[in-house]
């Protein structure tokens, strides 16, 4: 197994949470990982593998490697994917090992285009909808039950993937031509309900998820964008003599 460094196991490591991160990488990687995954070696409060699978196509390709190479290595408790282009807070590992899941997600968001060519920042967890007959993105908060979610920042029990067949991701295609209808992370979800896990996305944890740009920046930006516009209309109100009004 290339490209691994991990926590030895030995009498002070064995009862700690065990932890394999596995890291997908067409390119490079983004520089925050180091600090995070150093910060969760050196704590000492996990028991840690770092293996970053760098230039291996397609996607499913990458993950169904990293799933072979936990299980092969046989010491870990937990997988976590975690994309190269998707940083974690330091505190989400710890946070996703305390939801206690068989398979917990943090939060990642990209870009829908509508029909006018807008964009929107949506999650990319999703439930099954019985009207449209398909997933529709699910806004949540909190800790929700999903039926699909990203593998950005995942975490997911050994017994899950002991207990689901290989390849455990894979594309669908629609025709011969190869038009790609479903990515590799809708068959995996797909599969791990059906084995009988359930899938939680937790909405109360965001990662920086590096799309074209930083979708938690653009979240900061609307949002310091909307409080400048409600302190601004406020304030007129109060100069127009309308502090009464303003009993929310």
């Amino acid at each position: 197994m290339e490209n691994i460094i991990k926590t030895d196991l030995n009498d002070k490591t064995k009862d700690l949470p065990s932890i394999f991160i596995g890291q997908p990488s067409i390119g490079g990687i983004r520089p925050e990982h180091v600090m995070n995954v150093v910060g969760w070696f050196m704590s000492g409060k996990y028991r840690v593998a770092y293996h970053p699978v760098i230039g291996k196509i397609p996607h499913d390709a990458a993950r169904n490697q990293l799933v072979a190479d936990f299980l092969d290595d046989g010491t870990f408790d937990y997988m976590l994917f975690l994309d190269a282009n998707t940083v974690a807070s330091y505190d989400t590992l710890e946070k996703l090992l305390a939801t206690d899941k068989d398979m917990v997600s943090a939060t990642a968001q990209t870009f829908k285009v509508t029909s006018n060519n807008n964009k929107h920042i949506v999650p990319t967890s999703f439930r099954y909808n019985e009207e449209k007959g398909g997933y529709s993105y699910n806004f949540g908060i909190g800790i929700e039950e999903v039926d699909i979610t990203h593998m950005a920042c995942t975490l997911v029990k050994r017994e899950v993937l002991e207990d689901i067949s290989p390849p455990w991701f894979s594309f669908e295609f629609a025709n011969k031509e190869g038009t790609l209808i479903v990515g590799e992370e809708f068959t995996f979800c797909r599969r791990v309900k059906e084995a009988g896990y359930k899938i939680f996305n937790r909405y109360d944890i965001l990662s920086h998820h590096f799309v074209t740009v930083d979708t938690n920046m653009v979240n900061s930006v609307v949002v310091n964008t909307h409080n400048k516009a409600v302190a601004s209309t406020v304030e007129a109100i109060k100069k127009d003599g309308g502090v009464d009004k303003l009993k929310w």
